[in-house]
């Protein structure tokens, strides 16, 4: 069974009380403390009485002191007041001088009697016994001394009258310098210094006596309060075990109770919470009382003012619903009900939670069917803007569920992409009861961003208050996106037309200028001026003309003007020479909308380049028929002399009357061999100038490809068995190529030579020609291919750039292989010339393999190129 809230109260404010003996008790200590304090303030009293009469002791001794040296200081004026009389022999000053010294003898006078015998109305006594010696002594007396000073004063004031000049032989003590000025300065040195030491041990006892009062009242006031707190202590440990163990008895009764319980100050900070309170707030005992009620609620709305009114003037009030949170970030309803302590500064509030009471209240009133199945995303949330509920089509578009949203803020979904500025005019606009509509761009659970169209707007109570708000939404993402697409698309088209190096504008269909560009505006140098945005084309061209940008003479500019017209309005392109010597191509292109877009090209370069190359085509044309007499000649001249070496080189083979011995034997089958080997290589070489001449002829006619392998195979087979090679020829038969029989064969024996040149001892080399399986990319119909593989060495990557070069032998040219480097360069332009690729590739585990493909035809076509 469960105490109410009332009891636990009025439970706690009972136990609080002190009990009546206790107070007895503590008023006994209060009395014996007042006494002690008594006895302590009259002795302080009597101290102070006692150090008042050093005081004025003190201070009568220090006035003395300056009556004394007031009388020594009128002295040294008086001779000083002397010297101006006797230094000024007449004048006006002389007079002052005089009327001052006698004011100062008298002044002397009156200080001495003050210092010898007091004046009470000036609080000046007496000189003491001790210094009256001084004045009066058997030796020296200063009363005597002061005398005789003063009579010799009265002398000199009466020789130096106002009518009496100064003679040169006065007497003596008509002069300074016979007064008795050193005895009598020297005594009143004494009397000073013995003065101040009367005075300093006045000031001595003083200190002394105030020393023995301070330190007697303070042994009295350490007993005293030594006393007092043992006795104060023994009663406050009593007090305190009692407390405790009414205040475990509380808390046991505290804990039981099923509301939380919290003690706050009237500025909110939590002094006490109890274990309900613990669990509803989220945190442990120890931490609540380290918060304050503010940190769990902002106490807005009617009844969070209500609340924050009355505990600022301790009064009695409850919350039927107030928004808390949680440290978590998790949010929930309460009912507050505040309680003053009598007699305190302090409240007991209890707090129940009743968040899913009001939630099930709310939903029923808020949900209906027409709003569950809307096609636009619907929020509602309280007025602080916590989400108390989304709609399905909310989850469609957004992807959070209405569990992970609900409870939290909107800023949950938030891209945090929006300017501040356009939440604080929604704000502003839903406090002061109006809708708002505007766009936001919001974050999908998966990260993804995506823009609404949001209306929002306050739902009221039956009070007139704001209770919720009430959002509907339109995803507009796409129209977002395709807008951003245009905008970005106008962008990238500005930026590209900027960034063309030609001179680019468009024109409507008025022929008024739409945009252009930078390159565009200076071609027209000084006319640049006449070239803006809704200028006239026919504007434009005549500024030109007037600023004589265009190469024309006075009788050429209105045809020119005419010309210019025309093929802006008809389409086409015209090479215009400006003035400055440069030529520009001038495109002009009519789209079907009747706009005109023109592109000015700066083809000035181009039409440089066009004049040497048609001087380098001169040239070249020159050097080729230079080369094609000089090869023409050369292969005659070298061809008669070298056949008639391997004539004679076959006349001594065959020579049976003189048979040859077998060292001249095998001198002249060298001779042969190297004959042979250079007259290969003129003809390669010739046969290379005239591809290069596009001068060599080819007879194009349909080849039996299996005639063609056995043909090869049979040339190539005794050199592939001297080698010790094994050769496979794999070829359809009935199949036939378009090409040149003679170029097809020297083809593939040169790619057959070099797969037996280079092979490997003990190696293969294939020959295989086969249908395609697919034509070569931009050709159509049925295709043949033919392939040449060897188990060779292979080509390196990094030297397959210089396999088609003339003369290249891939860093083998001082090998025991014979070859000039000409024949991949010559296959390769021959497999052109008859519409082929040659390509070489790397066969796994070493190799090298040549292919290339040539139409297939059905053997009747002739064509002679």
């Amino acid at each position: 069974m469960t105490s109410s809230p009332q009891a636990v109260f009025f439970y706690m404010t009972r136990q609080t009380r002190v009990r009546t003996d206790d107070q007895d008790t503590l008023k006994r200590m209060a009395r014996a403390l007042g006494l002690v304090f008594t006895l302590l303030a009259a002795g302080i009293i009597a101290g102070f009485a006692l150090n008042s009469l050093y005081v004025m002791e003190s201070n009568e001794l220090a006035r003395q002191a300056t009556v004394a040296a007031q009388h020594h200081h009128q002295t040294q004026q008086l001779v000083n007041w002397a010297q101006v009389i006797e230094n000024e022999p007449e004048g006006q000053t002389r007079q002052d001088a005089r009327i001052r010294f006698a004011e100062r003898l008298q002044q002397i006078q009156r200080s001495y009697r003050l210092l010898v015998d007091g004046d009470p109305a000036l609080d000046i006594p007496p000189v003491p016994e001790g210094v009256r010696q001084y004045f009066y002594g058997p030796i020296d007396s200063y009363d005597a001394l002061l005398k005789q000073f003063l009579s010799e004063a009265e002398q000199y004031l009466l020789a130096h009258g106002p009518a009496v000049e100064t003679p040169p032989d006065v007497a003596d003590h008509h002069m300074i310098s016979t007064w008795s000025i050193g005895p009598l300065a020297n005594s009143q040195q004494r009397i000073t210094e013995a003065l101040q030491d009367h005075a300093a041990k006045a000031f001595h006892r003083l200190w002394l006596s105030q020393t023995i009062i301070l330190t007697l009242t303070l042994l009295l006031l350490a007993f005293a309060g030594l006393y007092l707190l043992r006795n104060l202590l023994l009663k406050s440990a009593q007090v305190v075990r009692e407390h405790l163990s009414a205040q475990r008895r509380l808390m046991a009764i505290i804990d039981s109770v099923e509301d939380g319980i919290i003690e706050v100050n009237p500025d909110g900070s939590l002094i006490f919470a109890n274990r309900s309170a613990a669990l509803t707030l989220g945190q442990s005992s120890d931490q609540l009382t380290q918060s304050t009620l503010q940190s769990f609620t902002r106490l807005s709305g009617s009844d969070g003012v209500h609340i924050g009114v009355a505990l600022e003037r301790m009064e009695r009030a409850t919350a039927a619903a107030i928004l808390l949170t949680r440290p978590d970030g998790t949010c929930f309803r309460a009912a507050l009900t505040l309680t003053p302590i009598e007699g305190q500064s302090r409240a007991i509030i209890t707090v129940r939670d009743i968040t899913r009471h009001l939630h099930r209240e709310e939903r029923l009133r808020k949900l209906s069917h027409a709003v569950e199945h809307s096609p636009a995303p619907v929020i509602i949330t309280d007025f602080t803007g916590v989400i108390e509920y989304v709609n399905p089509a909310f989850t469609t578009v957004s992807g959070w569920t209405s569990r992970e949203v609900i409870g939290h803020s909107p800023r949950m979904i938030s891209s945090g992409a929006q300017e501040r500025d356009v939440y604080h005019a929604m704000w502003n606009d839903l406090k002061a009861g109006k809708s708002w509509r505007g766009e936001f761009r919001n974050r999908r659970k998966d990260g993804a961003s995506y823009w609404v169209r949001s209306s929002i707007a306050p739902i009221m109570d039956d009070s007139g208050s704001i209770s919720h708000f009430v959002a509907v939404q339109e995803d507009v993402t796409v129209e977002r996106q395709a807008l951003q697409d245009l905008e970005d698309s106008r962008r990238r088209l500005r930026e590209a037309i900027d960034s063309l190096p030609q001179g680019f504008a468009i024109y409507n269909a008025d022929e008024t200028l739409l945009m252009c560009n930078d390159a565009y505006r200076a071609l027209y140098g000084a006319g640049v001026g006449s070239v803006y945005e809704g200028e006239r084309f026919v504007t434009i061209i005549r500024a030109g003309i007037d600023h004589q940008v265009y190469a024309l003479t006075p009788e050429q500019k209105e045809d020119f003007l005419a010309q210019r017209l025309e093929l802006f309005r008809q389409g086409g392109e015209r090479e215009i020479e400006l003035k400055s010597g440069r030529w520009v191509l001038a495109s002009e292109t009519i789209t079907p909308s009747g706009a005109h877009v023109c592109l000015r090209t700066d083809i000035s370069d181009i039409k440089r380049i066009q004049t040497e190359l048609e001087s380098a085509r001169r040239h070249a044309d020159e050097a080729n028929t230079a080369k094609s007499q000089f090869l023409s000649s050369m292969s005659h001249e070298l061809r008669t002399p070298l056949n008639a070496i391997l004539g004679f080189a076959q006349l001594l083979q065959m020579n049976r009357k003189t048979p040859l011995t077998e060292r001249q034997g095998d001198q002249v089958q060298q001779i042969l061999r190297a004959g042979q080997h250079l007259l290969s290589l003129i003809d390669e070489i010739l046969d290379l100038a005239k591809i290069e001449a596009g001068k060599i002829p080819l007879h194009m006619a349909p080849v039996d490809v299996a005639t063609m392998a056995r043909d090869c195979q049979d040339l190539i087979q005794p050199a592939a068995d001297s080698a010790n090679l094994t050769m496979t020829v794999t070829a359809p038969s009935g199949v036939w190529v378009f090409a040149d029989h003679t170029r097809l064969k020297q083809i593939l024996l040169n790619l057959l030579s070099n797969a037996v040149k280079y092979n490997t001892p003990d190696g293969k080399l294939w020959l295989n020609i086969a249908p395609s399986l697919a034509p070569p990319e931009g050709k159509s119909g049925p295709w043949i291919v033919f392939s040449v593989s060897d188990t060779g060495l292979g080509i390196p990557e990094e030297m397959r750039n210089q396999l088609f070069q003339p003369f290249s032998r891939l860093g083998r040219d001082t090998s025991m292989v014979e070859g000039t480097g000409i024949g991949l360069a010559l296959t390769r332009q021959l497999v052109e010339l008859m519409g082929g690729e040659l390509t070489v590739s790397h066969l796994p585990g070493g190799g090298t393999c040549f292919s290339f493909a040539l139409p297939q035809t059905d053997g009747a076509t002739q064509i002679t190129l």
